[in-house]
């Protein structure tokens, strides 16, 4: 959730949040017994997680570049209706429940897309940079043999008496929004 905008200088980081600022936040969106909170290292987070009971709280530590990583929550620490929620995840075993923490979904999805730019040896190509983006980014949501058949019904889709057969692998004229963004 966003907070309100404030005026620093050029170059220099942003201010720390204050509790004012971030417990209504925390109140309104974090609930007893449903929330995990993973945040960075901000104090007035931390502060303002600590005054609800039952929510378990994920830190990464942006200086040290920790921007996500995996944390493992002890099964004990958690409530019994906690613990009826995650055995029903795939990263739950008797003892543990692992989870990724990160401040930013959005740092999870380029670090993903960074993921996927590795494995296709793309991360230092920038003659098509942005498609290569996109590409990356469409695999990081639709993994697997699905995802790519998936991708390819629609750039047929796209394509078929739009463009050129000669100009199919070049154009980037199909890449309109043929698909709503979620």
């Amino acid at each position: 959730m966003p907070l309100q905008d404030k005026d620093v200088l050029k170059g220099a980081p942003p201010p720390p949040e204050s509790f004012a600022e971030t417990m209504p936040v925390v109140k309104k969106f974090v609930k007893p017994d449903m929330h995990v909170v993973s945040s960075d290292g901000a104090q007035a987070i931390k502060k303002a997680v600590r005054t609800i009971k039952n929510v378990p709280h994920a830190v990464v530590v942006h200086k040290r570049k920790d921007y996500a990583h995996v944390v493992r929550i002890p099964m004990s620490t958690l409530t019994k209706k906690m613990r009826e929620r995650v055995a029903l995840l795939p990263t739950t075993n008797s003892r543990t429940f692992r989870m990724k923490a990160g401040g930013n979904m959005s740092e999870y999805t380029f670090s993903a897309v960074k993921r996927n730019l590795c494995r296709m040896n793309l991360r230092r190509s920038t003659t098509r940079a942005s498609l290569n983006m996109l590409s990356a980014s469409w695999l990081t949501k639709n993994v697997g043999l699905v995802g790519v058949v998936k991708a390819i019904k629609i750039y047929q889709d796209a394509i078929t008496d739009e463009i050129a057969p000669v100009d199919a692998f070049t154009s980037t004229a199909w890449l309109k929004h043929n698909e709503p963004m979620a």
